[in-house]
């Protein structure tokens, strides 16, 4: 059944029943609708035949009766568009057949000339299945770059499995639209390596190829990349060290406690084998006068603290101290006898 208008309801406002035997934009529930272009040559009648079934008004744009109430939805160029395609110029929608796949073509806006044996193109929508396994879940595939227009929201229910895993990859320049893109969080490891090493991440600034560098969260004095930013690992805080380079801050993680009474070393902080110690703070306090120093290896170093009765002293260092070499201990030195309650905090490494 061709038609160039589409009735839904009757003067009376009573739906009209039967009024359409093709598909229509409504039927579209487990469809979805996609755009095609055909080309074709119209027979003598100016009536082009679409290699689809074409999707009837798919703008829902009403004609209205005098009163201002919607009757009839128009099929118009905002559904079906068509062009000659010797010289590109516009010809004009008539009547379309859903079932027959049918579209009658004019070359006047009146349509009273029909496009008779035209080579045309006609753009139309037309119904595509959306697919479903057998557990009914839907299936979907995201092609193309992402639209600014939405977001769209990917969930991957099952890992990957064992073995090499080819992703893809991604220009970011080009597959997100212009303006501020939130991608979300990206965790990237690598097991051979323990978990995040600088080897196991390349990212580029441009076309050219210049590397961001990963600053390796196990190293200090990491320099700084001046082509770029650096990605941080694991978001580890670092401080710049004034020089083009920054070192990662330390986690105070051990507690050594020791009373110093006699004048001369009292150890209190012995390393592991192979570690340094790396104090972050330390407290000291005292009954009487004294005089303090920190000790390494047994060698007192400076500077010298003077502590006065009841008065405790206390420091936290910004980043670590680390003033002795791996298995040398740290302890304190008494100018004198006295009752000193010594705190170190910091790690080993």
């Amino acid at each position: 059944m061709a038609m160039r208008t589409r009735r839904d309801r009757s003067a009376q406002n009573v739906p009209v029943v039967g009024w359409q035997e093709g598909a229509d934009i409504q039927d579209v529930l487990l469809f979805g609708a996609v755009q095609v272009t055909d080309v074709a040559t119209t027979d003598g009648f100016g009536v082009f035949t679409t290699t689809k079934k074409p999707l009837l008004d798919v703008s829902h744009d009403w004609t209205t009766d005098q009163d201002g109430t919607p009757r009839e939805r128009k099929i118009d160029g905002a559904d079906i568009t068509a062009r000659r395609t010797s010289d590109n110029a516009v010809l004009y929608v008539g009547e379309v057949d859903p079932v027959a796949g049918t579209v009658t073509l004019y070359t006047d806006e009146a349509m009273t000339t029909r496009a008779a044996n035209t080579t045309a193109q006609v753009t139309y929508w037309t119904p595509v299945p959306v697919r479903f396994d057998q557990n009914g879940q839907l299936q979907a595939v995201v092609a193309g770059p992402l639209s600014g227009a939405g977001n769209v929201k990917v969930a991957v229910a099952e890992s990957l499995p064992a073995g090499s895993n080819k992703i893809g990859s991604v220009d970011i320049a080009t597959a997100l639209p212009a303006g501020n893109n939130i991608v979300g969080k990206v965790i990237i490891r690598n097991t051979a390596d323990g978990g995040g090493e600088d080897n196991s991440v390349r990212i580029r600034d441009s076309a050219a190829g210049n590397p961001l560098t990963v600053i390796a969260y196990n190293a200090d004095s990491k320099a700084i990349p001046t082509n770029g930013f650096p990605l941080a690992v694991s978001e580890l805080p670092w401080l710049y060290n004034g020089d083009g380079t920054a070192s990662r801050v330390r986690n105070a993680r051990y507690f050594r406690a020791a009373t110093a009474t006699a004048q001369g070393v009292t150890t209190v902080w012995t390393p592991a084998a192979g570690k340094i110690v790396a104090v972050r703070g330390f407290f000291l306090a005292a009954d009487s006068a004294v005089t303090v120093q920190f000790t390494v290896g047994g060698t007192p170093v400076d500077p010298k603290i003077p502590l006065a009765a009841g008065i405790p002293v206390s420091v936290v260092f910004p980043n670590v101290w680390m003033p002795g070499a791996a298995g040398q201990a740290i302890g304190v030195s008494l100018s004198a006898a006295a009752t000193v309650g010594v705190l170190l905090f910091g790690t080993e490494e």
